[in-house]
């Protein structure tokens, strides 16, 4: 008989029996490092090959050290989450363009406290594009319920200094800068308001004046001789043009004792004056 088997192990073969596995002593202990525990106490050494399969009924997935979960994409592919009943957000990498883009609608729901933020870490513009071709649709979206007794509809644009920009791919563009020393922002580019409502009975413009002492237009422009000018001195163009029409306007009055009637009116307006 070998050195260090007993009997009882050769019996043990003869008779086709390994013995009861829960009568075997030491089962508690963790000698085998090289797997993985079923309780997840064990950290992982290295990568995790899934081989192509699935990980299937995850709770969350967790990385409380760089806030951060990586996904290392074949190109092309995509990244998609989805939902048991159907929903699905999905992220696809755009060979041409070298960037991420959803391929799905997305909706930043009231989770976030502030909303959605976007930021550029880089010296580079942080571009939101609508891709959809032919149907109708919005690059941004914002819709409010107020059912908490406040309504908030706005997008926020916050910067130290500079411009705010808005740019068609005409290369037509709408701006607006910050005055600091007027404390307010002005456009910088020609503006259009462009009422275009045949049925809506509704005004192009509606001025709110709370500041009662204060105007409702303040006009600002260089006057002299030339008639032309946007402002016109009376001293160099004393005789009036013939009045050539009436423009219509709709005033309210909110004062509660003796107030103007409420209606329609009519400002005339006049061909050039003359010296």
């Amino acid at each position: 008989m070998p050195h260090g088997l007993t009997e009882k192990f050769f019996v043990g073969l003869d008779q086709g029996v390994e013995g009861d596995h829960g009568a075997h002593s030491g089962l508690g202990d963790d000698d085998h490092s090289q797997y993985l525990l079923a309780s997840g106490t064990r950290a992982m050494a290295g990568d995790l090959d899934m081989g192509g399969f699935d990980i299937l009924d995850v709770g969350a997935i967790h990385d409380d050290s760089v806030k951060r979960l990586d996904f290392n994409v074949p190109s092309p592919g995509d990244i998609s989450v989805y939902k048991d009943d159907g929903t699905t957000i999905s992220l696809i990498w755009n060979e041409s363009t070298d960037r991420w883009e959803f391929k799905t609608n997305v909706d930043f729901g009231s989770s976030f406290l502030t909303g959605v933020q976007l930021i550029s870490s880089l010296d580079t513009d942080l571009n939101i594009r609508a891709l959809n071709s032919g149907a109708a649709g919005s690059v941004i979206r914002m819709q409010t319920d107020d059912s908490g007794g406040t309504l908030r509809n706005r997008l926020l644009l916050i910067g130290t200094s500079g411009d705010v920009e808005f740019y068609k791919d005409d290369g037509v563009t709408l701006s607006l800068q910050w005055d600091e020393s007027e404390d307010r922002w002005e456009f910088t580019t020609p503006v259009v308001i462009d009422q275009l409502s045949t049925t809506g009975a509704a005004p192009v413009l509606t001025l709110d004046q709370a500041d009662v002492d204060e105007d409702f237009f303040k006009f600002i422009g260089t006057s002299d001789t030339n008639v032309d000018r946007a402002l016109v001195d009376a001293v160099n163009f004393t005789t009036p043009g013939a009045i050539v029409g009436w423009l219509k306007v709709n005033v309210q009055d909110d004062q509660g004792t003796d107030p103007i009637v409420d209606g329609d009116y009519y400002v005339p307006f006049y061909a050039a004056p003359t010296a």
